[in-house]
């Protein structure tokens, strides 16, 4: 409820959005405008002076006591007395202002404390005080709606936003509060009309919004999901709809002590759970909820280090029940997520051991709720993972079936940069445990049984993931064991058809593509492995192989002078010409950097760019909005001028035109302005005829205020 002070506030607030309208109107040019502005001013002014005039016919109606006794006049207040009380009265006012504000102050970071707190009850009670003591403060309000937003009470957050926005209506932080707000409340149009003018008032801001704008979307696509499932299953005629719907209702209203009943109750409801449709429904019916409403399955999950066989029984079939809700289900994902309490107890069953199936279905539950960024996000942040992720750690040292979900779950997990960070030691050590099972698994890969396949390829795209942290990287990549024990394993395997040997490999090329990330210098044996095995790598039959051999050699081959000598005389650099002429952009990308190393160090490479009709392709290049391709694809055409047959067959095209725009687009590097500037100078040295184009394009007098105002030379 508004206190005294907001309302008066809001009056306010009224009463300045009506005059201002009111005089906006009294000086607009269409008179038929002003004269009714006139007259609502008028009336207002009348209004208000009947309210504000002295009433004279009831001053005297308590008469005070002196008057009996003196009948004479009161003398009238001097000039001087007048003055002073005014003085007197703006300096109370003015420290009772200041002594509000400090008080307010006090307020706001007491509200601020339990906010990081997340005792959002009691933050809104503080920020409450503080808008009490000064209502003009926007501040105040974002900091409430914000609290009111964790505490969803999403009218009373969208309340402040609009006062806020009375008060401010540029207010950033109002705004995208109330857009936030909007969005929850399935207003998503409105919210996304609100997110845009925060884009027009502040470009700044552009990175954030969008993920708003994203989630919003998200939102908005999830409701359209919701209503589809409850229209799907609105008549109740389907037979899991009609469990899940009654079994939940049982459990919520947590009328059942006996245990076995519970079991069989969730048994009926884990087996319903059979499609996402049905997975959806089990969570717009509060399914997540009976945990926290049933006494008896809150006790259980509280107190796992007591329970009777029976309670053991029902915690994990809790733990099986979510895991099979959670099942390529984002949504369902993030809001089990937000009950620590089962992940407590998933926890607990790591530790423990209890029995092989608590153990198989917990690690099964974290593999799924890690595949999804914001629930693995969380999942890292809770007190229990430090002890989750050794566990973790140890099944997959244990190996067997639950070893491949554990490597599947720290595969997911060191996706995030937070992770990477907080067990940066641990990790450490993690490595070369699996570098040693990958020198068995070279060594005897005939031996091997197919369940090994999996877990091996999941440890090796554990390490390329740990890898994207650049300590991490830098005190492994110039470890030249790791790179022979890869090498020898890329080996063995890429030439099998078998899809399990395809993935090892896939694993391998995207570890050391990771690992080169940062400069490398090859030992002159790695040199030779690299060598033997890269045209196999280049035409296999796996985009994903070929993409990071690309990359890998993208990073390294600028220091590596033997590996140059080796592709140019093994002529391995034809099999990128086919490459770039193909559509996978991704490589092409990588391999039209390596063509600049290879065009500067042979004319042989320059002479098939040319027979092999690549020209094209690269003339295609200068026309993309990719900086870093265009950059390339000029430095290479710079090393093709020096090639009569290059130079004659491209008088005709648009070279000149092509590079003088990428030399002129604000929007690219410094450096790929520079290396378009640089080509536009070897063509016009190289045949007058392009000096005439550039002539013809008024290009003279562009290039060279471009290359005086960015210092490209």
């Amino acid at each position: 409820m508004a206190t005294v002070d907001e309302k008066d506030l809001q009056m306010f607030l009224d009463k300045v959005d009506m005059v201002g309208s009111v005089i906006k109107n009294l000086s607009c040019d269409d008179k038929t405008v002003q004269e009714e502005a006139f007259k609502i001013a008028d009336k207002y002014l009348e209004k208000n002076t009947e309210k504000t005039g002295v009433d004279r016919s009831i001053i005297n109606k308590q008469q005070d006591v002196s008057d009996s006794i003196m009948t004479f006049d009161k003398p009238e207040m001097s000039q001087e007395e007048f003055i002073r009380s005014m003085e007197k009265d703006i300096e109370e006012r003015n420290l009772r202002k200041a002594r509000n504000t400090e008080n307010a102050l006090t307020w706001k970071e007491k509200g601020n404390k339990h906010f990081v707190q997340n005792e959002n009850i009691d933050a809104v009670r503080c920020y409450s005080e503080a808008i009490q003591l000064v209502p003009d403060n926007i501040v105040h309000y974002t900091n409430r709606a914000q609290a009111y937003l964790k505490l969803k009470q999403y009218d009373e957050a969208l309340k402040d936003c609009d006062t806020a926005l009375k008060l401010d209506k540029r207010s950033v932080k109002a705004l995208v509060l109330k857009g936030r707000t909007l969005g929850l409340l399935k207003n998503f149009d409105q919210a996304l009309t609100i997110f845009n003018k925060v884009l027009a008032i502040d470009p700044k801001q552009t990175k954030m919004i969008n993920n708003y704008i994203d989630e919003t979307r998200a939102l908005q696509q999830l409701n359209v999901d919701e209503e589809k499932t409850l229209s799907l299953y609105s008549n109740d005629e389907d037979d899991n709809a009609k469990k899940i719907h009654n079994n939940i209702n049982r459990l919520r209203k947590g009328c059942q002590s006996d245990l076995q009943q519970i079991i069989s109750v969730i048994c009926e409801l884990k087996d319903a759970v059979k499609t996402n449709e049905l997975r959806t429904l089990f969570r717009i019916r509060n399914g997540f909820n009976i945990i926290n409403e049933n006494a008896t399955l809150r006790k259980i999950l509280t107190s796992c280090n007591s329970l009777s066989k029976d309670e053991v029984e029902i915690a994990v079939l809790l733990v099986e029940l979510f895991s099979s809700t959670s099942l390529d289900n984002a949504c369902n994902s993030e809001v089990i997520c937000q009950q620590e309490v089962i992940l407590n107890t998933v926890s607990f069953f790591l530790q423990t051991e209890s029995t092989l199936r608590s153990v198989f279905e917990s690690v099964q539950f974290i593999y799924r709720l890690s595949q999804f960024p914001k629930t693995r996000i969380r999942i890292i942040k809770l007190n229990s993972f430090q002890s989750m992720f050794d566990n973790l750690l140890r099944i997959i040292n244990d190996g067997g079936d639950v070893a491949i979900m554990a490597t599947g779950s720290l595969n997911n997990f060191a996706l995030e940069a937070s992770f990477l960070t907080k067990f940066q030691e641990k990790l450490q050590s993690f490595i070369p445990n699996v570098i040693n099972m990958m020198v068995l698994l070279y060594s005897s890969h005939d031996k091997q049984s197919a369940k090994v396949f999996p877990i091996i390829a999941s440890s090796i795209s554990t390490i390329s993931n740990i890898f994207r942290e650049k300590h991490l990287r830098l005190f492994y990549n110039n470890d030249m064991h790791i790179w022979k024990v890869t090498l020898s394993l890329i080996k063995v395997y890429i030439k099998s058809k078998n899809s399990h040997d395809l993935r090892v490999v896939e694993a391998c090329v995207g570890m050391l593509m990771n690992l080169s990330a940062s400069s490398v210098s090859f030992s002159e044996d790695v040199v030779f492995q690299v060598s033997e095995i890269l045209p196999d790598l280049l035409v296999c039959k796996s985009e994903k192989v070929v993409e990071r051999i690309s990359g890998t050699l993208s990073h390294v081959l600028d220091k590596n002078n033997l590996l140059i000598e080796n592709i140019i005389n093994k002529n391995i650099y034809k099999i990128f010409l086919q490459l770039i002429k193909g559509s996978n952009t991704d490589v092409q990308k990588h391999l039209i950097k390596c063509l600049v190393i290879l065009t500067n160090q042979n004319d042989s490479v320059v002479q098939n760019i040319y027979s092999e009709k690549v020209l094209k392709i690269l003339l295609r290049f200068l026309l993309l909005d990719d900086c870093t391709v265009v950059g390339n694809t000029a430095l290479c055409l710079s090393h093709c001028s020096k090639n009569k047959n290059i130079v004659n067959s491209l008088i005709p095209t648009t070279i000149i035109k092509d590079l003088l725009v990428g030399a002129t687009n604000d929007k690219f590097s410094k450096n790929a302005r520079h290396n378009c500037a640089l080509a536009i100078g070897k063509y016009a040295i190289a045949d007058q005829r392009y000096l005439e184009q550039l002539r013809s394009l008024h290009g003279m007098e562009i290039l060279h205020q471009v290359i005086k105002e960015n210092n490209l030379v």
